[in-house]
């Protein structure tokens, strides 16, 4: 009888004992994935690219805009009317010591009335790479405008868009 008693002991105790040890055991021994890192770069767009008004010749020409937002006249048969210009300009929100690459896609096809011009991009008023300083750092992006002929590129409004890729290394 008395065996039976410590068999009820064992059955009562020992049973949730070794169950509770086997829990914490596992419990301790599991680890959980470490949380992703928080996004290290948004890009906003803040200032379309502008070249103005523009009279064309018929040969065309090429007009370029720097990233200060400047315009000049580069070749051809172009005339620059006073107007207001301006570069593409972007906010790029990351970690101060992050270093940016700046890709800029390929030349842009503007749709007109009837025909078409080509944009070129140019180099970033940053430099290429760069490494930011601060949380918000603003980018600009000029371009050249490549007109073509009277009959390819006659007169009117065109527009399109372009593509540059920013790089977190």
């Amino acid at each position: 009888m008395n065996s039976l008693i410590q068999y009820q002991w064992l059955n009562r105790w020992l049973m949730p004992f070794c169950l509770l040890v086997c829990l914490v055991t596992f419990v301790l021994q599991v680890e959980a994935q470490e949380m992703p890192p928080r996004p290290i770069i948004v890009v906003r767009m803040n200032q379309q690219l502008n070249f103005g008004s523009i009279v064309s010749g018929q040969n065309g020409g090429r007009v370029k805009v720097d990233f200060n937002g400047g315009r000049q006249f580069i070749s051809g048969d172009i005339i620059l009317l006073s107007s207001t210009t301006s570069c593409a300009g972007f906010t790029v929100d990351a970690e101060p010591g992050t270093m940016i690459n700046i890709v800029n896609g390929q030349d842009a096809i503007l749709t007109g009335p009837k025909g078409t011009v080509t944009l070129h991009l140019e180099d970033a008023s940053t430099g290429n790479p760069f490494i930011t300083t601060g949380t918000s750092t603003d980018v600009y992006i000029g371009g050249t405008l490549i007109i073509g002929t009277e009959a390819a590129s006659p007169p009117g409004f065109y527009s399109g868009s372009f593509s540059v890729t920013f790089i977190q290394q």
